[in-house]
């Protein structure tokens, strides 16, 4: 599989100007992924759309491992949760 998005980490970043418009951007550049816009879940949908890369490297490595694949099960499952953890908080 290869990855045709901009590479991860991504942040999201609240303006804090007041009108609820929060961006995804790149952790390493601030080019704009995204910007999440009139919605009272703004923040929260900015938080999932910048965890997008690490829940999905979280997915594909723990189902390389559910399929057999070799690999620190508890790295994995650390890796998953704290994507999970960046998502939700």
């Amino acid at each position: 599989m290869s990855t045709q998005h901009t590479k991860g980490p991504w942040i999201a970043v609240d303006r804090d100007t007041g009108d609820g418009v929060c961006q995804v951007i790149p952790a390493s550049a601030g080019l704009r992924i995204c910007t999440v816009t009139n919605s009272a879940h703004d923040a929260d949908n900015a938080r999932l759309i910048a965890a997008a890369p690490e829940l999905l490297e979280a997915c594909r490595s723990l189902l390389a491992l559910c399929e057999g694949g070799t690999g620190d099960a508890l790295q994995r499952m650390d890796a998953a949760r704290a994507a999970i953890e960046k998502a939700t908080q």
